[in-house]
């Protein structure tokens, strides 16, 4: 089951204005058909319920960014990875669309926004060579080209197999931009782990991934990566729509929870859902000013 979460960096204070409202990306998970309705779910912030909140169709096609680690482990996996994304891409739905980044000593597009399967998974390039990590900087340049894509329901797909050593991009920055722009992170760590192995970025990107309503997969080997990118849903079921005046509900509490109403049979279902308030990361959300 998996519902979804997002996250942003925020140069300046938001103030949510009257005629403002915020949404989420929701997702359910049930081992049998669920139609979720408003009255299903109560939606609060600490213990105060958040007036309006309102579940609606998510719908619509999605705009995907793949990320890809250039490690010297992708470097020698390339044709695994390659027949991995490509299985991924083949269950895309009319109206998708994708663009990949290679994160290399710098972040470099691969290919631009396009649904030509073929296009996209040569783009999958790794050149030989030392190189260190920029990977959260290329998140953050896949962000910046989200910015341009035509759906309004956008995911990024991260796949590494090394740690971030050289970012200048810190993870509360991406955290906060991922928050504010409702942007789902799928990440797959592909890094070879031991006993007494500390890979730090996994820890962040698993967080990231959590916050930002998307999932993440510790995966042992390239062989295992298409299974995991089978169990990548970049398309929200849901909107959590909150009307402007909500942000008075969470002016001290930013943390949002979903309850089953009493009574709502839910016994197999579970949700994935943004935890942070949609207005940014530690902010004070006041309506009307």
């Amino acid at each position: 089951m998996t519902v979804w979460r997002s996250v942003a960096w925020l140069l300046a204070p938001l103030v949510l204005q009257a005629q403002d409202a915020r949404w989420l990306p929701l997702s359910v998970y049930a081992d049998r058909p669920v139609e979720l309705k408003t009255s299903d779910v109560r939606v609060s912030c600490g213990h105060q319920a958040v007036p309006g909140a309102t579940i609606k169709s998510g719908g619509g096609a999605v705009s995907v960014g793949i990320v890809v680690q250039g490690s010297k482990a992708m470097q020698e996996n390339t044709g695994q990875a390659q027949l991995a994304i490509r299985k991924f891409l083949e269950h895309a739905r009319p109206g998708d669309e994708f663009f990949t980044v290679n994160s290399l000593d710098a972040p470099v597009l691969g290919a631009g926004f396009t649904s030509e399967v073929n296009t996209l998974v040569s783009s999958i390039t790794v050149p030989p060579g030392k190189r260190r990590s920029h990977l959260l900087d290329a998140m953050t340049f896949a962000l910046d080209y989200l910015g341009h894509a035509r759906n309004a329901n956008r995911a990024l797909v991260v796949i590494y197999a090394n740690d971030d050593v050289a970012s200048v991009t810190k993870p509360k920055q991406l955290e906060g931009r991922l928050l504010v722009e409702h942007i789902p992170v799928y990440a797959v760590n592909l890094c070879a782990r031991y006993a007494d192995d500390l890979v730090p970025v996994s820890f962040e990107l698993q967080k990231l991934a959590e916050e930002s309503g998307g999932d993440s997969w510790d995966v042992s080997s390239f062989a295992k990566l298409g299974e995991a990118l089978a169990r990548v849903d970049v398309r929200p079921q849901y909107r959590l729509w909150f009307p402007a005046a909500a942000g008075n509900a969470c002016e001290h509490e930013q943390r949002l929870k979903l309850d089953w109403t009493p009574g709502v049979e839910h016994g197999g279902v579970s949700l994935r859902y943004q935890r942070q308030w949609p207005g940014g990361l530690g902010l004070k959300a006041v309506a009307g000013r």
